[in-house]
């Protein structure tokens, strides 16, 4: 985890993100680069997290039902916990909220997992858009 994305792992992490998604160009790469760090700078500043959870597992059991799945990035503050669902589509806003409506069933769930995981604290939830560096947060959270 480095907030200003100055590593070679970070640049390594962006190619191999372009190479799977097909638009591994440079000046693509620098942009996606840009959006990220601004990111995390922006994590550090609003949140100030006392812990980071990159690719939690979660599990719960629910009507004899076990549901399990990896968060992509937790944020837990002194008096909350933040859900943060990567998302590589590239659509226009309206696509995008559509988009995270459709994996709102998804993040309610994982939700609720941290509710029993971080009993009182008040969980938030959201999707990162790292082609756009855009943050759409779960309605009703």
């Amino acid at each position: 985890y480095d907030p200003a994305m100055n590593d070679p792992k970070s640049k390594e992490m962006i190619s191999r993100l372009g190479n799977c998604y097909g638009f591994n160009n440079p000046k693509l790469n620098d942009e996606i680069l840009h959006f990220i760090s601004t990111f995390y700078k922006w994590i550090e500043s609003e949140f100030r997290p006392v812990k980071i959870y990159k690719e939690l597992p979660l599990m719960m059991q629910r009507n004899g039902q076990l549901i399990d799945g990896i968060a992509d990035l937790v944020l837990e503050t002194k008096n909350e916990v933040i859900l943060i669902d990567y998302k590589t589509f590239s659509g226009d806003s309206a696509q995008m909220q559509w988009k995270a409506k459709t994996f709102s069933g998804q993040l309610k769930i994982y939700m609720d997992i941290l509710k029993e995981s971080f009993p009182g604290k008040e969980i938030r939830g959201g999707f990162y858009f790292v082609m756009k560096g855009l943050v759409i947060w779960k309605e009703g959270a």
